[in-house]
């Protein structure tokens, strides 16, 4: 009888943690374009942050591939947190006494995004529920975009299309491997 009460009682706290989702995602930038769909100008959001929303179909699909392949390679298989690399990660952590490797999924990487907590234990673990959280209730196209949109690129830049047009003058909906490489890492 105590398992089973243990069990519910787990239960219901996972799905109290999972019932508080992640804020929405912060407001983007303005884009001014020209007639043929051009980027003229690009204002600081409301966080003065400089971030471009960013569609799947707009962005490079090479991008999205080597996206995936460094930093969840097994995003579509698992439900939001990859048991797997956890394992990875709690070995190699406890071999070399120290953090040497992670194992935040890229719907863990937006809920942290999203959120922007410190990287503590309890914050950790209230990532992996939200990932869970999001990933069962916005799917997989809805955490890339949202990845695509948040990502940092450095200082003030957020999202692959503010990178892309920072670093390469235009936006991400055409690179070249060297460039989508560039942004992936």
């Amino acid at each position: 009888m105590r398992p089973l009460a243990a069990a519910c009682g787990l239960g219901l706290a996972l799905a109290a943690l999972a019932l508080t989702q992640p804020p929405d995602p912060p407001g983007n930038s303005r884009v001014v374009l020209d007639r043929e769909g051009g980027i003229l100008y690009v204002t600081n959001s409301p966080d003065g942050r400089r971030r471009i929303g960013a569609r799947l179909p707009s962005v490079d699909p090479l991008y999205v591939r080597l996206l995936i392949a460094a930093e969840d390679e097994r995003f579509h298989y698992h439900p939001g947190v990859d048991l797997v690399s956890v394992a990875r990660a709690a070995g190699s952590n406890l071999l070399a006494m120290r953090t040497v490797s992670g194992a935040s999924t890229l719907a863990m990487q937006v809920t942290r995004m999203l959120e922007r907590n410190p990287r503590t234990l309890p914050y950790k673990i209230r990532e992996a529920v939200g990932a869970l959280w999001l990933t069962a209730a916005h799917g997989r196209d809805w955490i890339l975009e949202r990845y695509l949109t948040l990502a940092p690129m450095g200082g003030p830049l957020e999202g692959v299309h503010a990178g892309a047009l920072a670093w390469f003058g235009h936006d991400a909906s055409h690179l070249t491997p060297a460039e989508a490489a560039l942004l992936a890492a």
